[in-house]
């Protein structure tokens, strides 16, 4: 994995020429300097000092380049700043659903393995390698896109089964708050705001998630929750 690999930068933009530049610090504490001229396809990154970061920093700000107003990541195969984690921004592909376990590679291994139980004729072995070894160059997140709702919905029961958080694209509502093993009728009208109800039943059929199972008031939850007016 690259050194700059979800790095937050401090950017810097030219407000005439549109050329960047930012300035970061690597998980091995030493200070990253990356410029991206607006004519140029590649971007310079530069290994440096903070002094030597600062007093470049302070000649951008004399001739003109103005400080964005939040940090930023950058994104090693478009050679860009983005807003937007080095590990939702990959594949060309809008990402749908994600999730940081505490050992990424524990998490992908437990997603990989439950993909394997999924019949052949919705995806294949090689398609589940293939996944796990791209999601194996991320810094923290297993990611599902928008390319099946099946990756959304075994990530979100293998991240839910084991306590670890899940999110959502911004541009979609909140994930819903229970298994889509055990409310399949909330993932389905979820999943719908990108995918068609047939491929969303045709993965939840395979995967066994059956609308049977939809999912009882857990009482003990609602205590727990303080939710008192639900058991009225």
């Amino acid at each position: 994995m690259d050194k700059y690999h979800g790095v937050l930068f401090d950017v810097f933009t030219h407000p005439v020429t549109n050329s960047m530049f930012g300035i970061g610090e690597s998980s091995d504490k030493s200070t990253l300097v990356i410029e991206v001229a607006a004519e140029s396809k590649a971007a310079i990154i530069q290994k440096t000092t903070m002094v030597a970061a600062i007093c470049a920093m302070g000649k951008k700000l004399k001739s003109g380049f103005v400080r964005s107003e939040s940090s930023m990541y950058f994104d090693v195969v478009d050679q860009v700043f983005t807003h937007v984690h080095p590990d939702l921004y990959w594949g060309g592909k809008k990402w749908v659903l994600a999730s940081n376990p505490p050992s990424l590679v524990s998490g992908i291994e437990a997603v990989a393995a439950a993909m394997s139980t999924v019949d052949s004729t919705l995806i294949s072995r090689t398609e589940i390698k293939a996944w796990s070894t791209r999601q194996s160059l991320n810094a923290a997140y297993m990611v599902a896109f928008d390319d099946l709702p099946v990756w959304s919905l075994v990530i979100a029961q293998t991240a839910m089964e084991h306590g670890w958080p899940v999110r959502a694209n911004p541009i979609m509502k909140r994930v819903p708050a229970h298994l889509p093993s055990t409310n399949p009728g909330d993932w389905d009208a979820w999943l719908q705001q990108l995918f068609s109800e047939k491929s969303i039943r045709q993965a939840r059929s395979l995967l066994g998630y059956d609308l049977n199972n939809i999912i009882k008031t857990d009482q003990q939850a609602l205590i727990e929750e303080g939710n008192w007016s639900s058991l009225i």
